[in-house]
């Protein structure tokens, strides 16, 4: 074609001042004549110019609907004017646009975000612009290592064919890892061998384990050529945490007060992802053992992928509750039975065996009988689900967390109490800087039924409003409903510094149960501030807050007292 172009050009220069009498399109072709004449320069009428000719056979060539060997004849006239002859070639017809090493998407798809369409003239404009929109299609949904190895154009009249490799993951190697079993950390994995490469998919790979708990660090390296070169090796590095600790020593709490404890803790037993934990604590309000059992992949052949399951016993001599100051024996068991149905949205079900003996019913010279406590059993059956996106569920910065549960006591499973106790609960992170993190939490309960001391609600401490003492609750009641706001600063990975303000309401709710005394305002709420360390027996808690100055207590057996005052929280516990 450049051959030509100089032609003409010596040509058409010793014509330049040759009229043209008419523009001629001959060849095969099914396209629209004037299509073609609308986008010439060289018109009948105007003077012939050499650059207008060349200018002219790239604009018919860049439509994409022809081959290009594009020729132009000049006809010389006997008037001196000068017909200009266009010979073309109309590229082969497509009879279908097919697709070969396709996994992920179907034709159909991919077919939906093209121009070309089946029974029309090949078009290299359009097929540009259709490699552009099929990679387009596959990086946007983070497919990225899909490339279009070749397009396989017809002779004459017959099928587009689009050769694509999609990435396809050969294998996936964890570095790593010295403890931990490969299957621990794979099988918490969307990508798996077979599928084609999807770094959107990977970067939720990495939420999810590092939301097992069984790393501290985690990062996706660059992919690596497979053995078949057509394939490649997904590489995941990780920091794993240490899989057992003992840990033994004391401090002072607000809701426990003073308190000594040891604690034997698997994380992540054999390597293979059990945790086990048993625990004993001494102190001035209580003393508690317990023992605990955690599969996060139980009996997958017999419960599907991604069931998991918790057995927990317990038996607690002294302070009960977390609110009330009540004292009592709480000896117990429960096993949880859940199931992972994708990444975010989990169900399980509940079993739980309580009995609440009261100093009077187990006389000890020692203890000192409490009038509020009455012994009684619980037996109790319950369901519930979790939907969750939060990037990281021990210090979260960003994502939603949504969880709804109901638990029902009943007599003929031997309790001695019945009622049904429901929760909702939502959280909200919104990332404002790389460091700083507004959170909203929300929750409401409500129970139908018998309520027990020890089984009602309360307002009013560390982990329901701030700003008020623990042990003297603003109220006890069949339902609650309360709201926590936080704006959280994260000076690394382990220290957070926060504001908050926390707002709630207590009422009686369907239950046969006291509530606090009337005069004192319907919505209370406390604000303040505090720092979280993040330690291997878990976060730290230090707030400082203060009420809405208003008196609370006052009622059943609980002092009257005024708010207002700074009033130091301290917990080893994750509140928000």
């Amino acid at each position: 074609m450049i051959k030509r172009l100089l032609l003409l050009s010596f040509l058409f220069g010793t014509l330049f001042a040759s009229t043209i009498n008419q523009v001629i399109i001959s060849g095969s072709f099914t396209t629209e004549k004037p299509n073609i004449f609308n986008m010439l320069k060289s018109k009948p009428g105007t003077a012939m110019v050499t650059e207008n000719v060349i200018d002219d056979i790239r604009r018919v060539y860049e439509t994409g609907l022809f081959k290009d060997d594009i020729t132009v004849e000049p006809v010389f006239l006997k008037n001196g004017s000068v017909d200009l002859v266009f010979m073309v070639t109309e590229n082969p017809r497509i009879t279908s646009v097919q697709f070969m090493g396709l996994h992920t998407f179907t034709a159909k798809q991919l077919l939906a975000s093209m121009d070309l369409r089946e029974n029309a003239v090949l078009d290299y404009s359009k097929l540009r612009g259709d490699i552009r929109a099929i990679n387009d299609y596959y990086h946007e949904k983070g497919y990225v290592l899909m490339t279009i190895k070749q397009v396989i154009e017809p002779k004459e009249a017959g099928a587009l064919i689009f050769v694509i490799n999609e990435g396809i993951i050969e294998d996936i190697f964890i570095k790593g890892l010295t403890y931990t079993k490969d299957f621990v950390i794979t099988r918490e994995m969307d990508s798996q061998a077979g599928k084609a490469f999807n770094i959107n998919v990977l970067k939720e790979d990495m939420r999810s384990i590092f939301n097992t708990g069984f790393v501290d660090n985690i990062n996706i390296e660059p992919p690596v050529a497979g053995i078949d070169p057509e394939k490649v090796i997904a590489v995941v590095s990780v920091q794993e945490k240490r899989s057992g600790s003992f840990q033994f020593g004391g401090g002072i709490g607000s809701t426990s007060g003073f308190f000594g404890f040891l604690q034997l803790e698997f994380v992540n037993f054999l390597g293979e992802g059990y945790n086990l934990a048993v625990k004993g604590q001494w102190g001035e309000k209580q003393t508690n053992y317990e023992v605990r059992y955690f599969n996060p992949w139980f009996y997958p052949e017999i419960f599907g992928s991604r069931a998991w399951t918790t057995f927990r016993l317990w038996h607690t001599d002294g302070q009960i509750d977390e609110g009330q100051g009540l004292k009592a024996y709480n000896d117990g068991g429960e096993w949880t039975l859940g199931r992972k149905l994708d990444k975010t949205l989990s169900v399980f079900g509940n079993i739980r065996i309580n009995n609440i003996s009261s100093y009077e019913s187990i006389p000890i010279p020692q203890k000192v009988p409490t009038e509020e406590i009455s012994s009684y059993k619980v037996r109790s059956i319950g369901a519930g689900g979790n939907y969750d996106t939060r990037d990281n569920r021990f210090n979260p910065s960003s994502g939603e967390f949504l969880s709804a549960r109901a638990d029902t006591s009943l007599l003929f499973l031997g309790a001695s109490v019945e009622y049904l106790k429901t929760k909702f609960q939502a959280q909200k992170f919104f990332p404002l800087s790389d460091n700083f993190a507004l959170g909203f939490k929300g929750q409401a309960d409500a129970s139908i039924g018998t309520i027990f001391d020890t089984e009602r609600y309360f307002l009013g401490g560390s982990t329901t409003i701030r700003g008020y003492e623990d042990g003297t609750p603003i109220g006890v009641g069949g339902a609650r409903v309360m709201g926590t706001t936080e704006l959280r600063y994260m000076i690394n990975e382990t220290i957070n510094i926060y504001g908050f303000f926390d707002i709630g309401k207590i009422g009686r709710g369907f239950s046969q149960c006291m509530v606090n005394a009337a005069g004192s305002p319907e919505w209370r709420y406390g604000y303040g501030m505090g720092f979280k360390v993040i330690t291997p027996i878990g976060p730290l808690r230090f707030d400082f807050a203060w009420g809405d100055g208003e008196n609370y207590g006052g009622f059943e057996s609980y002092s009257l007292k005024q708010s207002g005052q700074m009033t130091v929280h301290f917990n080893i516990e994750n509140t928000f």
